[in-house]
């Protein structure tokens, strides 16, 4: 007489072999198709591994350049377009690799950049040209770091403040960390335009009194009043210069105590 191994007391237990996402024969055939692909793995052509070995190590250098362009610490060494810093880097997997490494200025930030052979065998000098940067053979990382606040300052004509020990241009010695009174008629800087331009100042002042004045002065014209407070603030600003004529800063009324004092370009005068 058969023996039926599952039988109707156990149908609790055929449901669990059947499981919730699929039934026994469901699960022989996906041991069957995994044993077949274990099998090819095992079995695969020398070519077909060297595409999986061509792969990691495309993968590998392609990670190891957007690591360098991506490396903020200043003691990396950046070349230029038309001289590339030429790098030797070593690869986690033992294996070296020749890389060129540029930087551009533009508007607002730099742009970093590294080139290296696609092929670890490559021994040609293709990959540490720039402008081999769209060759086929190469692998190129590029990333754009915009300004920070201290690299967003402008080149000034006149600066002296607090960070500074000796000032930028003609600046009077009274202006300092710890500013010296200037009395009405002192000039606090100078500075002559070799073009028409439009520059832009920022003063930070205070005045000894209950009030002093101070002005930018071209040729007996003024150019900008600044009326100052007792409590020090900053005054901003902008004029526009004519060539050749110096420009003055010079308190006008009273006696004024004055830290800061920066002027830059601002552009062309239209």
């Amino acid at each position: 007489m058969p023996v039926n191994l599952l039988p109707n007391a156990s149908k609790p237990l055929r449901r669990l072999l059947a499981g919730e996402k699929g039934s026994i024969r469901d699960s022989l055939a996906a041991v069957i198709v995994l044993t077949v692909v274990a099998t090819l793995i095992a079995t695969t052509t020398p070519a077909a591994a060297g595409v999986v070995t061509a792969t990691g190590s495309v993968s590998e250098r392609l990670s190891a350049i957007s690591a360098l362009v991506d490396d903020k610490r200043p003691s990396i060494t950046w070349g230029t377009a038309t001289s590339p810093d030429l790098r030797t880097v070593t690869l986690p997997s033992g294996t070296i690799a020749k890389v060129a490494l540029w930087a551009t200025t533009q508007p607002g930030g730099v742009t970093y950049e590294a080139l290296t052979a696609r092929d670890r065998a490559d021994t040609t000098a293709t990959c540490t040209t720039v402008v081999n940067v769209a060759d086929g053979r190469c692998l190129h990382a590029s990333l754009f770091r915009a300004d920070d606040v201290t690299t967003l300052v402008p080149a000034p004509i006149i600066r002296m403040d607090p960070s500074l020990q000796t000032p930028i241009g003609s600046v009077n010695p009274a202006v300092q960390a710890s500013p010296l009174p200037a009395a009405t008629g002192t000039v606090l800087a100078t500075a002559t335009p070799s073009a028409a331009r439009i520059w832009r100042y920022l003063i930070h002042a205070g005045s000894v009194q209950t009030s002093a004045e101070l002005r930018l002065l071209q040729s007996g014209k003024t150019l900008a009043t600044i009326p100052i407070s007792a409590d020090g603030a900053n005054y901003i600003g902008t004029i526009a210069v004519s060539a050749g004529a110096p420009v003055t800063l010079v308190v006008s009324d009273g006696a004024a105590v004055t830290d800061t004092i920066l002027i830059y370009d601002a552009g062309a005068a239209s």
